[in-house]
């Protein structure tokens, strides 16, 4: 049966006490009627809604009776009828689910919407949960099961719903307790607190202070590590007494100790001779094999030094005879050799004017070639570059040094990434290599001048401070002009661990724009011969 809140059209659908006349019955839904109309025509009763709805659906004109079809239908409000119809006794639309109610029509709706009405009514959650449900279980709903009701978290104690609470909170709530994640035992800790115990829990996995050692190790044995495994801790070397890293000391450094004793490779009855002393030793070891002085002469024998008496008094005869042998021989190359000193000094003589002239014609060339150079000199010095004092090709120039690209143009077209040789920052210092790329890099290509700085492994980097913090300063050089260079300056800082070389510490992809670096109007000639200088120099940091 339908609900009478529910119904907009049609008559009552609701269940009568008692039976109903006929005359209060619309003709075409079959229910009391709803705003009941009389035909003139007929005298039949209709819902109001109901011939609305007839007319609309029906295109023909006029509109004809729906029970006589007489074409002079019209209709009258019969408010007798309605006050009738309203006073009628009904059931309760709940009949079926136990309400026991009865009443008259205009009361129904009080019955069934008020808040303390029909029990057995179905309605929502107040609390918007969209739960439908009977009006008798609406308070125990929304104590015990509705979804959004109030709430309180049973760790922070906060109040909202509870599906909140349950849902999205527990999850981010700073007091919900959490086990250890390195299952240390502790099980409750809350979750605002766990960042500290990891900063305590002695399971947890934490990196040596070491900054080379890249291992991690739990906390509870770091200080061990620390004291008495790390490679890369400190420690005292028992020979020498000198302090290094600990895979220094065992490695390279007991290798090399000159207080490290070792045993005579000779097997004589010395004790632990340390390795400085070594070479002392051998000079007067006895069992060291050595030649027979008389060697020279052609006694050919190697003995253990302390044989070297007795075999001097057994081969006495046969040394006295190699040295007479000697003797003559000797004496013979001895004249022959004054003869051909007699002979050179002949040449000599007659060879010193041609010679003479040679050496002048060399030193006449040598002159020139001074007199070009030094022209070069004064040219570059013009120019404003810095004329390093060793060798351009050299593999250890020091900073600040001037670096020669030639054949610009086709490494430009080719687009080739052309490196400089290395030079270093100082003597015994940091080794760098510069990087042109002449066509530009990614989105500078084809409009810049792109270069790089890289560091790469130098033999001194285990002296050396790490991270590198040093200010270099990269100069393209004007050839015309001493004023007008191009120029970028970066302060940079390289911290070394496990891994050396080919790292880039500076980089300009926009070094300089095709503009600037080809403009004819300009009073900066960069390019000339197909070749351009670079000067790379050290700033000092303040």
């Amino acid at each position: 049966m339908e609900k009478q809140a529910e119904v907009s059209t049609g008559g009552y659908d609701y269940q009568f006490v008692e039976t109903l006349p006929d005359m209060l019955i619309c003709k075409i839904c079959h229910f009391p009627s709803r705003e009941p109309c009389l035909s003139e025509c007929c005298g039949h009763t209709f819902c109001k809604s109901c011939i609305d709805h007839a007319k609309n659906a029906v295109f023909l004109y006029p509109f004809l009776c729906p029970v006589c079809r007489s074409d002079e239908f019209k209709l009258i409000r019969n408010k007798q009828n309605e006050r009738v119809i309203k006073s009628l006794h009904v059931y309760c639309t709940n009949k079926e689910r136990g309400c026991e109610w009865q009443g008259e029509i205009n009361d129904i709706n009080g019955h069934l919407e008020s808040i303390d009405g029909c029990p057995f009514e179905e309605v929502t959650c107040s609390n918007k949960c969209d739960k439908l449900l009977q009006r008798k279980y609406v308070n125990d709903h929304l104590k015990n099961e509705c979804p959004r009701r109030k709430a309180d978290c049973q760790y922070c104690h906060i109040t909202d719903e509870l599906q909140f609470i349950k849902g999205s909170h527990i999850d981010k709530c700073p007091k919900f307790p959490l086990s250890c994640p390195n299952d240390c035992g502790i099980s409750d800790i809350p979750r605002e607190d766990m960042s500290d115990h990891r900063k305590r829990c002695p399971l947890e996995e934490v990196e040596c202070p070491n900054v080379e050692c890249l291992g991690s190790i739990q906390r509870q044995y770091l200080q061990n590590h620390i004291e008495n495994e790390c490679q890369f801790r400190k420690i005292t070397c028992l020979y020498c007494q000198i302090v290094d890293k600990q895979h220094y000391i065992e490695g390279l450094h007991i290798k090399l100790c000159p207080k490290f004793p070792s045993v005579c490779p000779n097997k004589c009855e010395a004790e632990a001779i340390l390795r400085e002393d070594m070479k002392t030793h051998k000079m007067e070891c006895p069992l060291e094999m050595i030649q027979c002085r008389y060697h020279n002469v052609g006694c050919k024998t190697m003995l253990a030094r302390k044989d070297l008496p007795q075999h001097n008094q057994e081969k006495m005869e046969e040394h006295l005879s190699f040295t007479m042998s000697e003797l003559v021989s000797t004496k013979d190359k001895l004249a022959s050799t004054e003869q051909e000193l007699a002979s050179t000094k002949w040449q000599l003589t007659t060879s010193t004017d041609k010679a003479l002239s040679k050496l002048q014609e060399k030193i006449e060339a040598i002159e020139i070639q001074s007199q070009m150079r030094l022209q070069k000199i004064i040219d570059q010095v013009q120019w404003g570059f810095h004329i390093n004092t060793m060798a351009s090709n050299s593999c250890n120039q020091i900073l600040p040094v001037i670096i020669k690209v030639s054949e610009f143009d086709r490494k430009k077209r080719n687009d080739d990434d052309w490196y400089s040789h290395t030079f270093f920052t100082h003597e015994n210092g940091y080794e760098i290599k510069l990087n042109v790329v002449p066509a530009g890099w990614d989105d500078c290509k084809g409009t810049h001048i792109s270069v790089c700085l890289f560091i790469e492994e130098g033999p001194n980097d285990h002296l050396l401070n790490w991270p590198m913090k040093k200010r270099f300063e990269v100069k393209l050089l004007n050839q015309i002009s001493d004023s007008k260079h191009h120029s970028q300056a970066y302060t940079i800082s390289v911290k070394r661990k496990a891994t050396k070389g080919n790292d880039s510490i500076w980089y300009a992809d926009k070094f300089i724009s095709y503009d600037l670096f080809y403009d004819p109007r300009g009073d900066c000639k960069f390019l000339v011969n197909d070749t351009v200088f670079f000067e790379v120099s050290e700033i000092q940091l303040i």
